[in-house]
């Protein structure tokens, strides 16, 4: 495929998802609204109806550019990509890889996170492999079709209950290319999982330390993605270093979640509306006001 038609079927496929599908969601079907206005009023008190009515209505646009990105983009190459997603540092991470024979990256469900695990074919170039690690979804249909996706661009797709399996079988084999295991790390927890406390967006909420964990029993260095929105369609994600066993060996548990969680939140006050809010993200938090309080 041309880089022309690439370009001119994404602008297609924008066109659709805000004459059609953004007024689909939004205004008929109504998608989660009241989550989405929940969070966002629990997320930014300090901000006016206005402007949370602003974020909300961005919110869905990008939403709806999402997944025709998604849909659009699952026939472009590696050449059609390259238009659209810039990776920076990848070398870093690889480098990091080979060092310690894996690598992590905590991703967040930002702008499109799905594009996001592109950078697999990129690091394959650089002689590291890419495992995408994911929860099984109870639909099917929709289980089947992420799999599809996330596994277009070369990434070994790994089932989370199966990740530990796979990261010990790696490990024994010596003559295993490095992997960097790619990580969504800002879903809500379950009462039964660990979890890290913190001050989130205003709220005090728990995170998932599954790959803090892991990366300090593995000594595997930890990569956070920073993302910038380019334009419409247009993304670059850098990676940042979070941890390095060498010169960090002992950090107490919850560490690196924090800095995952600090510069989670940078990117999101920073780009409100790309952020998926239709999630409950805040269920059984507390308002930071309130714990202060109780704490006096």
């Amino acid at each position: 495929m041309s880089k022309r038609v690439s370009i001119v079927r994404l602008s297609v496929g924008h066109f659709f998802s805000k004459w059609l599908l953004y007024p689909l969601c939004y205004y008929l079907i109504r998608y989660r609204r009241k989550v989405v206005r929940e969070n966002l009023l629990m997320a930014f008190p300090e901000k006016s109806p206005k402007e949370i009515c602003r974020i909300e209505k961005d919110f869905y646009l990008a939403f709806s550019d999402m997944i025709a990105e998604i849909l659009t983009g699952r026939h472009f190459s590696e050449e059609d990509m390259q238009q659209f997603f810039v990776l920076n540092n990848s070398e870093i991470a690889a480098e990091s890889a080979k060092h310690y024979g894996g690598a992590f990256v905590m991703l967040g469900h930002f702008m499109n996170w799905e594009w996001m695990t592109g950078f697999a074919t990129r690091l394959a170039a650089l002689d590291v492999d890419s495992g995408i690690v994911y929860k099984r979804l109870s639909n099917k249909f929709f289980d089947h079709l992420m799999l599809r996706l996330r596994g277009q661009n070369g990434g070994q797709v790994i089932e989370m209950n199966q990740l530990l399996r796979v990261m010990v079988k790696q490990k024994k084999q010596s003559d295993a290319q490095p992997m960097l295991y790619a990580m969504l790390s800002d879903q809500r927890p379950r009462r039964s999982a660990t979890q890290y406390q913190t001050v989130f967006l205003h709220r005090n909420v728990g995170f998932l330390t599954g790959t803090e964990q892991l990366a300090q029993r593995f000594r595997y260095p930890v990569f956070y993605t920073r993302y910038r929105c380019l334009g419409r369609g247009h993304y670059e994600m850098t990676f940042v270093r979070l941890y390095d066993p060498d010169t960090e060996p002992d950090l107490p548990l919850g560490t690196i979640t924090e800095r995952y969680a600090r510069l989670l939140e940078e990117d999101i006050r920073q780009y409100p509306s790309q952020w998926l809010w239709s999630h409950r993200r805040f269920a059984g938090s507390t308002p930071v006001d309130s714990i202060s309080a109780d704490k006096r």
